[in-house]
């Protein structure tokens, strides 16, 4: 059971250095056109790119293009996700990628999934 523990948390911190790794390639270079591959977005692993393929999401620009088109609205494009298969943990990894990828050429937005007091 301890080995089982050790093995999860050894697969939890890799997955996260990739993550990272992801993140930074993704804010560093131009949205691609090209095929919705793993790596490409962060929080998006094989099955979740299958499944936003699955869904008329054919590029990391067409994900964008999403999550303009929803207003940058947090809510809906995480509901969008879901609604495609994808988890909610992983929703929010999408999300918070697209709203800092975003930030980068509109208007500066408060930060996804948080309210602010009217």
């Amino acid at each position: 059971e301890k080995l089982a523990k050790q093995a999860t948390a050894s697969k939890r911190k890799a997955t996260m250095a990739a993550g990272g790794r992801t993140f930074v390639k993704f804010m560093s270079n131009p949205l691609s056109d090209g095929p919705l591959v793993q790596g490409e977005v962060p929080g998006c692993a094989e099955a979740g790119c299958a499944l936003l393929i699955a869904a008329g999401i054919k590029s990391p620009l067409q994900l964008m293009g999403q999550y303009l088109a929803l207003r940058r609205d947090g809510e809906a494009f995480t509901q969008w996700i879901e609604d495609a298969g994808i988890t909610k943990q992983w929703s929010k990894v999408i999300l918070n990628a697209m709203w800092e990828k975003s930030n980068n050429f509109c208007e500066k937005k408060v930060a996804p999934m948080e309210t602010v007091p009217e």
